[in-house]
């Protein structure tokens, strides 16, 4: 599984892409950022939760992604 998943791992770069999620709707949320054009699997994610004033250091994108 790691020989598997390390070509993914390993080209962690780039702009980090900010994904704006909106707490009644996190899958339509979610759908609308990975199809956008500029969204790339490979670059970092940083999550906003829509209404809230909090940064994303870890914690919502920990909440997004579970």
């Amino acid at each position: 599984m790691a020989d598997v998943l390390k070509p993914f791992t390993d080209d962690i770069s780039g702009e980090p892409v900010t994904v704006i999620v909106n707490r009644k709707r996190v899958m339509r949320s979610a759908m609308t950022a990975i199809k956008d054009p500029r969204f790339c699997f490979l670059s970092p994610v940083m999550v906003d939760f829509s209404g809230e004033d909090a940064q994303d250091e870890g914690g919502p994108r920990r909440e997004f992604l579970r």
